[in-house]
């Protein structure tokens, strides 16, 4: 397998699960890789190598091959969390179930910039090396478009080159596995933009497990705000967009505290187990961001706007 190869594997999911890697081909194409980001200006050269950097350990430099096996630990030992739906992503460590370290993306750099250095500098302090990760979880959408690119692609090419297991969770599934216990519905809403918000609705069954009611959809606020005048349900209102919506809504619509508004790398782990147990992970070749709606650009283009 040629270089290029090997990048064009990672860029669109084609070709063979069980491809054999060489340390040529696996340094190479996540090389490829990292600087056709930064040719798409989706990262900048010093993250390309710091991104590339990670694999460098003597662990992670040898033959791989991908194992779709359904021979699985009933709990993975290690597993990397991330999540960069918004502004504020973060990263976590888990070793079994529990969360041995967590990080915040720096704040006013751009996730492109951010994501790679503190993933390597987080594996330092945790001791770990790319060939101990078992699984690597991602939030897949909704949320930002190039946060989540840069997300997924990046949890795809760790999972790639050490052999590790991927899991993708929605964001707002996310949000509402943070809700407190005794909150048994919840509605979930994030900023869209342009006068709009993401949102589902969750309700938790016998097991206290969080079960859709709602699929993850598009709704423009002023008719999401109609809704809740008119409907009478007990579901909380959570996610990012309460702080802009909560003077709007109706005196008796309960919502979470500012605390439990972002949604966070060690819940995506968290939710990514509950994936592992139940064999119920993705295909790192078919694994995209769910964006659920064109980007500005994309609706100028299929308006033919110029």
């Amino acid at each position: 397998m040629s270089p290029n190869q090997t990048t064009e594997l990672i860029r669109t999911g084609a070709g063979s699960a069980n491809t054999a890697l060489s340390s040529y081909d696996l340094n190479h194409g996540i090389l490829l890789s990292g600087f056709r980001l930064v040719k798409k200006r989706y990262l900048t050269a010093a993250s390309c190598l710091s991104f590339c950097s990670v694999f460098s350990s003597r662990t992670a430099v040898a033959v791989f091959t991908q194992d779709t096996s359904n021979n699985m630990a009933e709990l993975p030992s290690r597993t990397l969390a991330l999540e960069t739906s918004g502004t504020a992503g973060s990263i976590a460590f888990l070793e079994g179930r529990n969360v041995v370290a967590e990080f915040d993306l720096p704040s006013g750099r751009r996730t492109a910039q951010t994501l790679a250095p503190t993933i390597k500098a987080g594996m330092e302090q945790v001791r770990w090396t790319p060939a101990q990760i078992d699984l690597v979880a991602v939030t897949v959408g909704p949320g930002s478009f190039t946060g989540l690119r840069i997300g997924v692609m990046t949890a795809k090419a760790l999972a790639y080159a050490t052999g590790a297991k991927l899991a993708g969770i929605n964001t707002l599934e996310v949000l509402a596995q943070q809700a407190p216990p005794e909150v048994t519905e919840a509605c979930v809403v994030m900023d869209a933009y342009r006068g709009q918000l993401f949102c589902a609705g969750f309700r938790r069954d016998a097991s206290q497990q969080w079960r859709t009611v709602v699929e993850t959809h598009v709704i423009d606020a002023q008719c999401w705000l109609a809704e809740q005048g008119n409907l009478k349900t007990s579901a909380a209102v959570i996610g990012p967009a309460v702080a802009k919506l909560r003077a709007k809504m109706p005196a008796e619509t309960s919502w979470i505290a500012q605390a439990d508004r972002q949604p966070q790398a060690a819940t995506v782990g968290e939710l990514a187990l509950r994936d592992w147990s139940a064999k119920q992970l993705a295909d790192i070749w078919r694994l995209t961001p769910r964006y659920y709606r064109p980007s500005a650009a994309e609706e100028k283009r299929l308006a033919g706007e110029p």
